[in-house]
């Protein structure tokens, strides 16, 4: 417990000196990595460490954001507000960590990190948000779906949800840190930015040709977000009718399964987006290269 505390303490320092509390990655470590990789069991103090700092930072955040909507949107169910809560408290402490872990990103100097330094990874950003919805989905389909009597199970649902999120996360983030703890080391300790893909903002008819998965995945994760939030959220959650939505010109279950549909279609398209966006083209590397066998 002693270990978990000092990693927790330590991430919490790094992340306040690196300019967002909000985030506790593994990329404003440098070097400094390897002392939890030769501490025998460093590797989940480490982990569980930065789940817990994220905790403490995040939490009273959350909660009084909670009670601030409450109170200032009288029409909002306040047994939803504070059910969804410790579901996404649970994924943002957990899913952060391993998906910080799979994607590292470096700075120049560790020992003063900025934001500048460690941009922002979109992937990650929508592996993380994706997790905090799916944590909470289940609690929303309990209370907008399911019957009116069962409402009261929305709590514990959300705080089972929450604890099964984080504890996957935590998990999945261990069980990679444990077998490529090495691999993460090298990548938190590099000097210099990794490349990034070079976007052009006109078309260019010989860059698509180079780079089609880039292109088909940045459409993707682009237009995927219509058909999950105007054309079903806002339906489901909202009860916006007309216009350009299409379950908003239908009634009763076919107006529910339509908009059902639409957010697993966007789903699934954001999801494709992911896995091209992670089978990219290397910047700097030859589009026709084949890979070793």
């Amino acid at each position: 417990m002693t270990d978990v505390l000092a990693a927790a303490a330590g991430a919490a320092r790094r992340a306040r000196r690196g300019g967002d509390v909000g985030r506790i990655e593994v990329g404003l470590d440098g070097t400094a990595l390897w002392l939890p990789l030769t501490t025998p069991g460093g590797e989940r103090a480490e982990v569980r460490g930065r789940a817990l700092a994220w905790l403490v930072l995040v939490t009273p955040i959350g909660v009084l954001l909670t009670v601030a909507g409450v109170v200032l949107a009288p029409d909002v169910d306040a047994l939803v507000a504070f059910a969804t809560l410790p579901a996404l408290l649970g994924a943002g402490a957990s899913v952060p960590v391993w998906v910080s872990l799979l994607r590292v990103r470096p700075v120049a100097d560790p020992r003063h990190p900025t934001s500048a330094d460690n941009p922002t990874d979109i992937v990650s950003v929508l592996v993380a948000t994706g997790a905090g919805l799916l944590a909470a989905a289940p609690v929303f389909a309990l209370v907008v779906w399911g019957p009116p009597g069962l409402a009261p199970l929305a709590l514990p649902v959300g705080l089972l949800c929450g604890a099964a999120v984080c504890w996957g996360g935590i998990w999945l983030a261990d069980d990679h840190l444990g077998r490529r703890g090495t691999e993460v080391l090298a990548a938190a300790s590099q000097r210099s930015r990794p490349p990034e893909t070079v976007i052009p903002l006109r078309w260019d008819a010989e860059w698509y040709r180079e780079n089609r998965a880039t292109a088909w995945a940045l459409g993707l994760l682009t237009v995927g977000w219509i058909p999950v939030i105007p054309q079903g959220v806002m339906v489901l959650a909202f009860g916006i009718d007309g216009g350009w939505i299409v379950a908003g010109h239908l009634e009763g279950g076919a107006r529910t399964a339509t908009a059902l549909g639409m957010v697993a279609l966007g789903g699934a398209m954001l999801l494709a987006g992911l896995v091209l966006w992670g089978r990219r083209p290397q910047p700097g590397a030859s589009p026709h290269a084949r890979p070793a066998p």
